[in-house]
């Protein structure tokens, strides 16, 4: 994807930690999607006429800016080296900069030079656009509904990992959704035991979910749909909220 995998690490790392908590620091940046809302923290009533449409459709309009997470991740990727800083936060880079971006323009060249070839430049443009916007989706696809739609939390949260994990994680179910996530479709899983090799989730899965039955935790697990519906439907409540307190 030609990310810097010092910026990978950095910003996934934080997600685990805080997973779905807002807070202007210590927090989840995969939930900092402004100007969707994705929880009650993040609710603020609509000032303009664009803020007014985009939280009144952002229940479309999310699923549809997906699109862009690659590239988006990629610019953020590169601010990241060249300004030590990360949606706001800022942070030492321990590699070495000319290097990593080498290794990224290096790999961008490589992975998308056959798009050229043989093709008229503005062919090979279009395929470039086709491939990032459809690896966008996908992947966001994947990482959204493993979270979004379920709490989000700010100030007093469960401090206790199993519970934070368990109430603010999806797990995949059924056939397609195993297939398409892949060991992802195990995301609460994932997140309880990071390290843990991949192979082992759906082991670790059965434990976790018996536990969490025989203790009357929260856990979430939904077929592919049901996850896009509930999570647009909540995306819908607050956008709604937010819209009336205009």
């Amino acid at each position: 994807m030609g990310l810097s995998k010092e910026f990978w690490d950095r910003k996934h790392n934080l997600h685990h930690k805080f997973t779905n908590i807002a807070s202007d620091y210590d927090g989840d940046p995969d939930i900092e999607t402004p100007p969707f809302m994705l929880g009650e923290p993040q609710e603020k009533p609509c000032r303009n006429l664009l803020s007014w449409c985009i939280a009144r459709y952002q229940h479309v309009v999310y699923w549809l800016a997906l699109t862009l997470l690659v590239i988006g991740l990629s610019a953020e990727s590169l601010l990241f080296i060249l300004t030590e800083k990360f949606k706001n936060r800022p942070f030492k880079v321990q590699s070495p900069k000319l290097v990593v971006l080498s290794l990224i323009l290096a790999g961008y060249l490589l992975n998308n030079f056959p798009l050229f070839l043989g093709k008229p430049w503005l062919v090979g443009l279009l395929l470039l656009l086709y491939k990032y916007l459809v690896a966008g989706f996908v992947i966001g696809m994947v990482f959204a509904l493993n979270h979004v739609g379920l709490p989000v939390l700010a100030g007093d949260y469960p401090v206790d990992r199993l519970t934070l994990q368990t109430y603010t994680t999806r797990n995949i179910s059924g056939r397609f959704g195993r297939w398409f996530w892949g060991v992802l479709a195990f995301q609460t899983e994932h997140h309880l035991w990071p390290a843990i090799s991949w192979h082992k989730l759906p082991e670790v899965a059965e434990i976790t979910r018996a536990f969490c039955r025989q203790h009357g935790i929260i856990y979430n697990e939904e077929t592919p749909l049901q996850a896009l519906v509930d999570s647009t439907a909540e995306l819908k409540k607050i956008g709604k909220r937010a819209v009336l307190a205009r």
